[in-house]
């Protein structure tokens, strides 16, 4: 799912806000995914992503995603 979320940021198609908002009314849990990950850490979060992308052969860049998020984070 995360590879979906910074798919969507990279695209700008909804903000951070955005995501987790429309995540925790949706499937119902306490906290959206991009919270979820500033609050494990975003070094944390991009070695899991690093590690998923290779089992999943995952076309996209995870690292260009998550440099999009950083991005954004720095922001607010």
């Amino acid at each position: 799912m995360i590879h979906e979320v910074i798919c969507i940021l990279e695209e700008r198609i909804a903000s951070i806000e955005d995501i987790d908002k429309a995540f925790v009314r949706e499937v119902q849990r306490p906290i959206g995914p991009l919270s979820w990950t500033d609050f494990i850490g975003l070094d944390i979060a991009l070695n899991i992503v690093k590690i998923m992308s290779l089992a999943e052969d995952w076309s996209a860049n995870p690292v260009d995603g998550f440099l999009c998020l950083m991005k954004e984070e720095d922001k607010r």
